[in-house]
This record gives C-alpha cells, structure tokens and sequence, in this order.
C-alpha cells in the first residue's frame, strides 16, 4: 500500500485486525523525513487512496469489498522538563 501511494511503509500504521473477515484499521502518519510531503502531503495521499480503493486499483492480497476513510487529526504532545 504504501509503495502504491508513494511513501514510506513508516508511514503507514496498523491500527488492528479483527476476524471473520479481514477489517485492518491503519493510519497514514504524517513524518520529519518529508516522504508524505514528497507524495504531495496528506490531503493528496487521502485522495490518492481513496480513489485507488474506489476502482479496485490497489491490490491489498485480497478483494476490497467495501471501505472508509476518515480523517482524524492528532496533535503532537508536548513533554515538558521539570
């Protein structure tokens, strides 16, 4: 998935697998080392996923029977010294 959407497999993070039949929840995260800048930032790396995923254009190891994207925005945390 991520070679087919032009970043880093560092990017891309398994959230959980669940049984039956196969739901894997990842994320696309954003990284210091620009690959998801390069690949046009992540807006367009959504974009690219969501239309690869829409025309069955992406070969995931099995047929995609249905799909959603969603987006959530993380803020960083902030450690601070004592």
């Amino acid at each position: 998935m991520a070679a087919s959407l032009g970043i880093s497999v560092a990017n891309v993070k398994i959230v959980s697998v669940y049984t039956g039949s196969v739901v894997v929840e990842f994320q696309i995260l954003d990284d210091t080392a620009g690959t998801v800048d390069s690949a046009g930032g992540l807006t367009k790396v959504e974009q690219s996923l969501s239309k690869k995923l829409s025309t069955n254009s992406i070969s995931l190891g099995a047929p995609i029977l249905s799909y959603k994207v969603t987006k959530k925005i993380v803020q960083p945390t902030s450690s601070s010294s004592s």
